[in-house]
């Protein structure tokens, strides 16, 4: 083809401007447009694929909330930051009673019973095959909205949660735990995960310690409004001090 060629690939643009630097312009606009084409294409592939799992097992999308379902929703909201739940909660416990009361609809929030929140477990939750802990987060969701914004129970006795699953925990090895902290080449991410080990921390636990927290003659660490809002104090061994002080 009387022409030189090159491999197609996604930095194919910057590949020929650099070998081209101060020696030739480049005008490559008609590869732009097919790279943003392609972009274009994988974003739409990427939405459909979205849409098409978000499908309840009827075959139509969930319909959109009503004014009445957005004003319970903003009300329930409200009332769990009033009474100081956790972000995550909130936010956990909010999308759960939107999806329930979009599969409802069109009934609203006041017309529907327990047979429903039944409902949405035995022909949403299980053929979807969604998880034990969203069915037991729906559950908790729905009758905590009912008793608190509707001042109405559902039936606990009709309402059956999930049995609970109970797997081995998967405890490392003391030369994992070793080849894990020695991998760490910042002193300060070392002593972090030291910690996490040593004293059984959550995340949130590590980053809101002061060095106030360790009671060094005792060997304790007092963990302040854990999970729960909840103190607790755990023992710490003297190297894990040291580590820390240094």
């Amino acid at each position: 083809m009387h022409c030189w060629h090159i491999k197609n690939s996604p930095d194919v643009i910057i590949q020929l401007l650099k070998a081209f630097y101060s020696k030739a312009y480049i005008d490559y606009s008609a590869m732009k447009i097919s790279l943003a084409e392609k972009v274009r294409t994988k974003r739409e592939e990427e939405q459909s694929k979205k849409e098409k799992k978000s499908k309840d097992i009827r075959g139509t999308e969930l319909p959109p909330l009503s004014e009445k379902g957005k004003a319970d929703i903003d009300k329930y909201r409200r009332w769990m930051e009033a009474n100081r739940y956790p972000e995550s909660t909130v936010q956990t416990y909010t999308a759960m009673i939107i999806k329930f009361l979009r599969y409802m609809s069109p009934k609203e929030a006041s017309e529907c019973t327990s047979n429903d929140l039944i409902k949405i477990i035995e022909e949403y939750i299980l053929p979807k095959g969604l998880s034990y802990s969203f069915q037991n987060q729906m559950i908790s969701s729905v009758k905590k909205f009912y008793t608190h914004i509707y001042k109405t129970d559902f039936d606990p006795g009709k309402i059956n949660r999930p049995r609970p699953q109970h797997r081995l925990p998967n405890v490392l090895s003391k030369e994992e735990v070793k080849k894990i902290l020695n991998s760490m080449r910042n002193e300060k991410h070392r002593v972090m995960l030291s910690l996490i080990y040593a004293c059984g921390l959550r995340r949130g636990e590590l980053i809101r310690l002061m060095p106030g927290d360790i009671e060094r003659e005792r060997g304790l660490l007092r963990i302040r409004q854990s999970k729960g809002f909840k103190d607790r104090i755990v023992p710490v061994s003297g190297r894990t001090i040291e580590m820390v002080d240094n």
